[in-house]
């Protein structure tokens, strides 16, 4: 949706919703840290090593980032299969 409305910010929209963008990343960053609040607490063992494993996540993305297309760290867009004129494509 995020890219969607920056791509398209005149498009028609169904509904509205109050606040955006800050109340859907305020929803999914108080889903996000419930998850692990509730995985530290029923899990205390295990949570320490799941959290390592998630932080590796980031550095594996800069890296992956980096490989796709020196300089500018995005690769090129891939095309649909279709041809069609999707809204994702340019």
């Amino acid at each position: 949706m995020f890219v969607f409305r920056r791509r398209e910010p005149d498009a028609a929209w169904p509904s509205r919703l109050p606040g955006y963008p800050v109340t859907p990343m305020l929803l999914f960053v108080g889903a996000a840290a419930a998850l692990v609040i509730n995985t530290v607490v029923t899990q205390s063992l295990r949570a320490p090593i799941d959290l390592g494993v998630v932080a590796l996540g980031a550095p594996a993305f800069y890296v992956w980032r980096a490989q796709r297309a020196p300089g500018t760290g995005r690769g090129p867009r891939p095309h649909s299969a279709s041809g069609g004129d999707g809204p994702f494509q340019h």
